[in-house]
């Protein structure tokens, strides 16, 4: 997490509880992303890329 955040990519938080949510956002709010399920991290990738 660290090292990608580092080199400026996109980061998808899969089932993260929203403390660690709020913490990476704060960290990097245009590369960190949440997602509650798989299907809606797939969309996400989609909607992205």
């Amino acid at each position: 997490m660290a090292l990608a955040l580092k080199a400026k990519k996109i980061v998808i938080l899969l089932g993260a509880d929203k403390a660690g949510v709020g913490l990476f956002t704060k960290l990097a709010p245009q590369l960190v992303h949440a997602a509650a399920s798989p299907e809606e991290a797939v969309k996400l990738i989609g909607d992205l890329l």
